[in-house]
């Protein structure tokens, strides 16, 4: 037989040969960019670890500070240790605070307490810690301390401060004394150590176990609006509170059914996510709005950070948004990004029919959880990452997907935030901080466009 006509079993081996190295090539070449990133590359990254240090450090969402500073909280996943963090925005160190190791640190499943940035003039940064109880600490842009709290040896759980419209500070507390579950949140002022403290004394709560407080959001006339849940999962309320009880709306009791932290609508409208999996939108005196969803048959994960917020009939250019209402975005630990319109007060006529109604959702890129709050820029770009270490970006009039995608090597349970000039700030519990340039800004007029609604991290819309 000629060497040039080999037998036709050779050629069908040779074949199946090379469609399966072909195929093997394309699987591996698939898995291998399933993790690398397709098209966004950081600016920089800051690493918040130390070489041998046990653990890795869980990473806060950014405040920025005047000069374009990042501001950030780090805990370490085993000693608990807490730093506050100022990174400078070439990506450098500044200077780090250290503080003692927490014996415990409860508000893991909810992302870390962040800073928030006040002062007039220079910055003042506030933060809560938790060791012995709760405390709050304002230091200068500089690190130098300028007044501590004292010790609440009977609370526990700070929250993120909240800056109210006439310097005061405020912070959530679960009171951890089994004889009594009062609330309370501290309005701190500045300068002046803790004061004009005050009680949210919600009704129902007198004889049941700790209960526990969202963060703070605040209002006109620095009214400060929160979540309060029972540990036994028995009651769940949103409160409104000018040092008392305003008005308070009660959620059927569902097991662990904790509030997210508010978040403000243009109206007064309040919006809050809970472990249950549902939105509440809340009038603004204090009456139903509508609940999303209405009924057992649609299923979404529980809703672990607060809410992004974008007002009725914003046309951001050069994609316009089709509504007729504001627009709710959060994640869910079922891994789908949301958009709920709100088109007002639910008809006790039409009880199969929620005035909250969905315009999208996206399930993750990893189908990981999305335990952050999304960040929405001036072109209706929404960022937010999940705890498969993915952080994309979707347009808020589709919910399609952008080619924006980078993944880190940890959660990320750091709400993204935009800065002045552009850059996108993003924390990961891989023990990074990212930057990303060119990501644009936030939107001017706009309720709750990010965590805490601002760069500062203020947690306060005043119209």
């Amino acid at each position: 037989m000629s060497p040039s006509n080999p037998p036709k079993s050779n050629w069908v081996w040779v074949l199946v040969t090379v469609v399966v190295a072909v195929g093997l090539t394309v699987t591996l070449w698939s898995l291998v960019k399933s993790k690398e990133p397709e098209s966004a590359k950081p600016l920089w990254v800051f690493n918040t670890e130390t070489k041998g240090q046990k653990g890795h450090n869980w990473v806060s969402s950014p405040a920025i500070g005047k000069d374009g500073s990042i501001y950030i909280l780090t805990v370490n996943s085993e000693s608990k240790a807490e730093s506050l963090r100022k990174v400078n925005k070439d990506g450098t160190k500044a200077w780090t605070k250290a503080t003692p190791p927490a014996v415990e640190y409860h508000n893991r499943g909810f992302g870390l307490q962040a800073p928030s940035i006040g002062g007039v003039g220079a910055d003042t940064i506030y933060y809560a810690c938790e060791v012995n109880g709760g405390y709050v600490h304002a230091r200068d842009q500089n690190g130098n301390l300028l007044t501590e709290g004292p010790t609440w040896s009977a609370f526990s759980d700070p929250t993120t401060p909240a800056l109210g419209p006439t310097g005061l500070i405020y912070t959530g507390l679960k009171h951890i004394d089994a004889k009594g579950v009062d609330v309370l949140v501290k309005k701190w002022g500045v300068g002046k150590g803790a004061t004009d403290v005050y009680k949210v004394c919600a009704s129902g709560y007198e004889n049941l176990l700790p209960a526990r407080a969202s963060a703070v959001a605040v209002g006109p006339e620095g009214a400060a609006y929160l979540g309060i849940c029972c540990e036994s999962g028995k009651m769940t309320s949103l409160v409104k509170s000018l040092g008392w009880v305003n008005w308070q709306y009660d959620i059927p009791a569902t097991g662990d059914s904790a509030f997210t932290a508010p978040a403000i609508g243009a109206d007064f409208t309040t919006y809050c996510g809970t472990v249950s999996g549902h939105i509440y939108a809340v009038n603004a005196d204090g009456t139903k709005r509508w609940v999303y969803p209405t009924d057992d048959k649609t299923k979404m994960g529980a809703v672990r950070a607060s809410p992004t917020v974008f007002a009725a009939g914003w046309q951001p250019s050069p994609a316009p948004v089709e509504q007729h209402g504001p627009v709710v975005v959060f994640g869910s630990d079922d891994g789908n990004l949301y958009a709920i319109e709100d088109k007002g007060q639910d008809q006790p006529i039409l009880r199969w029919k929620c005035a909250g109604q969905k315009k999208w959702n996206l399930p993750a890129s990893q189908a990981g959880p999305i335990r952050c709050t999304p960040c929405m820029n001036q072109l209706g770009h929404i960022y937010f990452g999940d705890d498969s270490g993915y952080i994309g970006a979707v347009y808020a009039a589709t919910g399609k997907l952008m080619a924006f995608k980078y993944w880190t090597g940890g959660a990320v349970r750091s709400s993204p935030t935009l800065s002045p000039d552009g850059t996108l700030y993003v924390g990961s519990d891989d023990g990074n901080l990212y930057a990303f340039a060119d990501c644009g800004v936030l939107p001017k007029g706009q309720p709750w466009p990010k965590f805490n609604r601002d760069i500062r991290n203020s947690g306060c819309y005043q119209k």
